[in-house]
């Protein structure tokens, strides 16, 4: 798949309000190919209002929304050709099979509605051997990767999720995990919001975090390279810390008065060992920095709910 340069999604000043009432303000972020971003905060954050004016559902009171390059409220058509979504619970007909079901959103969408061309479909999201079974038959998990396959339909650029995971069991929640890790390494940009924080940080590249119908955190959560984590040091001297990792190769970041650098998982002592050759004391090391929810809480207030 070919992209064009910039961002897949592009968000600038997004505001939305009801009945002037504002419910999102003016936030601006983007999405590019390949990455995998995800959207957290607390109820009433602004997640869903903010995914529906991605998808189109709801249009910007100000701001501009942008897909592959297209404005999704002047050139709506183009826009949402490159788009697929899961954005609710999915609903299918229980009597027919996962393949008549399939075929039956083809045609409603005058798309493609071969047999051989849904089995494609159907086997890129595992359910192959499911095919010719009725849906009623079929776990949640199942149901929920052939609401992908329907996303897939339209061979998308960008696939938007609202709550994707949502009371999927573990072997489920993983298989959806790796299928959008694979579908990011495709190429696509993947945008979904999740309460599930354990597997945000599993399967996004960065998250954004609203509160109060503003964007007030952005992380990455991995660096260039996809299996790198952050791991916080408390150095001294830091300056020269930063400039020896930066040397070597490493990325890093000021925080909180010591450095995060952006490592694989066994690269560990090879970084302590750089600093303690070139005498930098190590003071401490963090992993992870506490974890995702850690810091989501920093963010929110502890005594705010979690799940969002």
């Amino acid at each position: 798949m070919v992209n064009p340069p910039g961002p897949l999604i592009e968000v600038v000043n997004a505001e939305k309000s009801y009945r002037g009432v504002p419910v999102v303000h003016a936030i601006s972020f983007h999405v590019n190919a390949g990455e995998v971003v995800g959207l957290i905060g607390p109820n009433g954050a602004g997640k869903t209002t903010t995914l529906r004016m991605v998808t189109g559902l709801a249009a910007p009171s100000v701001g501009t929304v942008r897909l592959d390059g297209h404005s999704v409220v002047s050139e709506r058509g183009p826009a949402l050709k490159a788009l697929g979504t899961i954005m609710e619970e999915s609903r299918f007909y229980g009597y027919l099979t996962g393949l008549d079901n399939l075929r039956q959103v083809a045609r409603m969408r005058a798309l493609a509605s071969g047999r051989a061309s849904l089995l494609g479909y159907l086997e890129e999201v595992g359910l192959l051997q499911a095919a010719d079974r009725p849906v009623r038959e079929y776990s949640l998990g199942m149901r929920q990767r052939l609401a992908l396959a329907v996303a897939l339909l339209v061979r998308p650029k960008i696939l938007v999720l609202d709550e994707p995971m949502n009371g999927l069991d573990p072997a489920a929640i993983k298989d959806l995990r790796d299928r959008l890790r694979q579908m990011a390494a495709d190429g696509l940009a993947v945008l979904l919001s999740s309460h599930v924080l354990s597997e945000v940080e599993h399967v996004c590249d960065r998250v954004l975090l609203l509160d109060g119908g503003r964007l007030v955190g952005e992380e990455r959560l991995r660096g260039e390279r996809r299996d790198d984590r952050p791991v916080w040091l408390q150095v001294e001297p830091l300056d020269r810390a930063a400039d020896l990792l930066r040397e070597a190769g490493w990325r890093t970041e000021r925080q909180d008065q010591g450095l995060v650098v952006y490592i694989g998982p066994d690269e560990v002592p090879h970084v302590i060992r750089h600093l303690v050759h070139h005498d930098v004391a190590i003071l401490a090391v963090v992993p992870d920095r506490g974890g995702l929810e850690a810091r989501y809480l920093a963010q929110t207030g502890a005594n705010r709910e979690v799940i969002g």
